[in-house]
């Protein structure tokens, strides 16, 4: 029988992960975040938190001394969230009407000048919550301070006028405040707060809710029984909100939850997570091997590439996916993936094994693709076995150029209770499809 049709859609191949190439990054680098054509870099130096900004190539540091302010004695929790905010009320800062960049849970903010760098740096106002996390949605902004959720007024970030403590009839322009409780995890601290589409939702590791509303008051309404520890895997990547779970990626489309295929077996997920190309990018480490997996959602299978460090965290910038880099003791770097295709390389895993099967014998696989250019590329199948031992066979070695290809691999393999197709290479190619025939036992 044939144990999948081709059906697959395309998968492009993966750019090459390699370093960024600045020479002069600053030291204990804590955070990375992107806006507009710059990406900025905060660090944490002598006792204070600098903030730098990377442009065209170039790393300025803002100020000398940001600020003295410790949430948490590495600095980790500084950046929690950072919000572009066209709030243009001069209260802020006495007179500056530019656009905000505004820093949870610090209460801090800056100035944008017109080539992109923060300056007039100063404190929200006390009337703000001190948020854990922060969105904005509709004009007003969304913040969690312990389980409680606050939104602002119709009047936008500075907007924190609240209803009477005995007000019958709640005012639709005032600010809100309200409890998280949920009868799903109610305990659990809350992890992420996201605007996706027309709703906010409250992310904890075992469960999402939604804000349900579009002025005061609004209520917390309980969705699903699943959420993610890893706040900053939260990620919307063509209409569709990607985040990790107990080691696993999910997605939410707006109405459902669904869990995706692994990446590979045994691969731990750190929560790293971006987007590049339309397709959610993560970093994951098998055994002594670390990988940046993309999810292709029209094959449903993941491309990745072998990295020499670990992925701490990314940010894309001007089309360009930066990857925070370095493990305990080791210094800061900045890699990159970049959408350009003069070099590519790719290491596309395809699971072959379907809930109905027992075990399968592979005897023929087909490839189509598009090679876009000169192209190398070994094709293999990885046996699982119920003991746990594996099994890895070459089917065959191809390289071409230009031009649509279809190979045909005749190969009779052993029976296994799972198998993957590994394609390995360098070059920039589209999957176009694949479809293998088997002699296998049903469930």
């Amino acid at each position: 029988m044939n144990l999948f049709p081709d059906d697959s859609g395309t998968l492009r191949t993966h750019a090459p992960f390699k370093s960024a190439g600045i020479s002069s990054l600053p030291g204990n680098i804590r955070a990375i975040r992107a806006y507009g054509s710059s990406l900025i870099l905060l660090n944490y130096e002598s006792g204070y938190y600098g903030i730098y900004v990377l442009k065209q190539g170039t790393v300025t540091k803002t100020g000398t001394t940001v600020s003295t302010y410790h949430y948490d004695s590495d600095g980790s929790e500084f950046c929690s969230q950072l919000i572009l905010c066209d709030e243009q009320s001069a209260e802020l800062d006495e007179g500056c009407t530019h656009t905000k960049l505004v820093f949870f849970p610090a209460k801090m903010y800056c100035c944008l000048g017109s080539d992109g760098v923060p300056s007039s740096y100063g404190y929200l106002p006390d009337a703000i919550p001190s948020f854990r996390f922060a969105t904005l949605s509709k004009g007003r902004l969304y913040g969690i301070a312990g389980q409680k959720i606050y939104v602002s007024g119709e009047g936008g970030m500075l907007d924190w006028t609240f209803d009477e403590e005995d007000c019958e009839k709640p005012d639709s322009r005032h600010a809100w405040v309200g409890r998280t409780l949920t009868s799903t995890e109610a305990q659990l601290p809350i992890t992420a707060l996201v605007s996706y589409k027309n709703e906010v939702l409250i992310f904890r590791e075992n469960a999402m809710q939604s804000v349900v509303g579009a002025e005061n008051p609004y209520t917390v309404k309980d969705l699903f029984k699943v959420g993610t520890s890893y706040g900053k895997s939260v990620k919307e990547v063509d209409g569709k909100l990607y985040f990790i779970s107990k080691n696993r990626v999910f997605c939410y489309n707006g109405s459902t939850v669904v869990k995706l295929p692994a990446p590979e077996k045994d691969v731990f997920l750190t929560g790293a997570a971006g987007v590049l190309d339309g397709k959610y990018c993560f970093y994951g480490e098998a055994g002594e091997k670390k990988k940046v997996y993309t999810y292709d959602a029209d094959s449903k299978s993941y491309a990745c590439v072998t990295v020499s460090k670990a992925v701490r965290e990314f940010a894309l910038c001007n089309d360009v996916l930066y990857a925070l880099v370095g493990e305990k003791g080791e210094a800061d770097a900045l890699y990159c993936l970049s959408a350009d295709r003069s070099a590519v390389c790719f290491e596309a895993r395809f699971p072959l094994m379907s809930d109905r099967f027992l075990s399968a014998s592979l005897y023929s696989t087909v490839l189509r693709a598009t090679l876009h250019g000169a192209c190398t590329m070994r094709v293999c199948a990885k046996a699982c076995h119920g003991s746990g031992a594996t099994n890895t066979y070459t089917l065959g070695t191809f390289s071409g150029g230009a031009g649509e290809v279809t190979y045909r691999l005749q190969k009779r393999l052993p029976s296994a209770e799972e198998w993957t197709l590994i394609v390995e290479g360098r070059g920039d190619m589209t999957f176009r499809g694949y479809e293998c025939s088997c002699r296998a036992k049903i469930r």
